[in-house]
């Protein structure tokens, strides 16, 4: 039987998209959702085989709002390296930071989004440039070589041009073409409200 287990709309300490107040609250829930789930790409990898990171639709009095979820099929529930994961992924991030990220939205103190907007691919290609080595090789802070390298394998339709020549990719290429690049997040049906 597969399992579904509640991650959130967004990094526990960081402001969402509301529902019922936000303007426009549907494409900034969409474009978060997916931000975050780069995001959480970014700190723990792809998922293994048999787990997904979807968007959940959930129904509410003021309309449909949808979080992150993750989804673990039957034969993965057997095996260590994925429950591990579900468990990691379903603790969420605290900050869109901590993950090398900067918020896809910010928001006034009625909860309307700014007039800038920005796409997912910027996003992305921007936490890549904030997680990159210096010069000489080095990253600071050190837990930016796992983002930096996460993010390459995952999303790399999406790395800048300015890192595109860069030696470090090559270990990238290679990880995607055994596995894949990462898909946007598919909406899961909801099983309730």
């Amino acid at each position: 039987m597969t399992r579904v287990f509640q991650i959130g709309p967004a990094p526990l300490e960081e402001a969402c998209a509301q529902l019922g107040c936000t303007p426009d609250f549907e494409d900034c829930n969409r474009l978060e959702l997916t931000v975050y789930r780069a995001a959480l790409i970014a700190k723990h990898g792809l998922p293994p085989e048999g787990v997904e990171i979807a968007a959940r639709a959930n129904r509410h009095d003021f309309g449909t709002y949808r979080e992150l979820v993750a989804v673990i099929d039957a034969r993965a529930q057997e095996r260590p390296e994925a429950i591990a994961y579900v468990e990691a992924v379903q603790e969420g991030l605290r900050s869109w930071i901590s993950a090398g990220f900067t918020a896809p939205i910010t928001y006034n103190a009625r909860a309307a989004p700014s007039d800038e907007r920005r796409t997912a691919e910027d996003i992305v290609a921007s936490a890549m440039m904030i997680t990159r080595p210096a010069p000489g090789g080095t990253f600071f802070p050190s837990e930016n070589e796992t983002l930096h390298r996460n993010l390459l394998e995952a999303f790399p339709q999406w790395i800048p041009a300015l890192l595109r020549e860069g030696a470090h990719l090559k270990s990238a290429a290679v990880a995607h073409t055994e596995r894949g690049p990462a898909r946007d997040p598919q909406i899961v049906a909801s099983s309730g409200s």
